[in-house]
């Protein structure tokens, strides 16, 4: 089960990350889902970000089924913080995610969504929004001086302008 992404071309020396919402909740040791990538249509291979605690961006491993050993998603330090054992009931987040590929510029890249499971428990699942790749990308040449803005009588300016302002800028 798996969700594949279009080809997306990072642009040579550009900054650019990967980027959607999930949200997810499996039975936790025995399913979950992963993040992989294809560059320039190869093989795929897992996606890991690694904390500098020493673990990485999943919540555990998948340890009793045909996928053990996979690191997953899925959902389980909220169910485990709720103190329960399914998905029932418990308050679980849509999570903003990236992943950065500064690294693959001047490559052409895809993402796999892979949903793992087995048929003994049947929780809800993941689901994945707002899935795209987000480029900075500046030119060479140009000027990055802004023109100048009239000011009111008492000093005051006014600008109007349709921007996206990531968070933690």
């Amino acid at each position: 089960n798996s969700l594949i992404s279009p080809n997306y071309y990072v642009p040579l020396g550009a900054s650019a990350r990967f980027v959607w919402k999930h949200w997810m909740c499996s039975e936790d040791t025995w399913d979950g889902g992963a993040l992989y990538t294809s560059v320039n249509g190869g093989t795929w291979n897992q996606a890991y970000v690694n904390y500098a605690n020493g673990s990485t961006w999943y919540d555990g491993q998948i340890t009793n089924s045909v996928f053990a050993g996979t690191d997953v998603w899925d959902g389980s330090p909220y169910v485990n913080a709720a103190g329960g054992w399914s998905c029932s009931g418990i308050p679980i987040p849509w999570v903003d995610m990236a992943y950065d590929v500064s690294n693959l510029s001047g490559n052409n890249v895809s993402f796999k969504f892979r949903q793992m499971a087995d048929t003994a428990v049947q929780e809800p699942g993941w689901y994945v929004d707002d899935i795209g790749l987000e480029v900075d990308w500046f030119e060479t040449e140009g000027s990055w001086t802004s023109p100048l803005i009239t000011t009111h009588d008492l000093g005051q300016g006014f600008v109007d302008a349709d921007i996206i302002l990531p968070n933690n800028t």
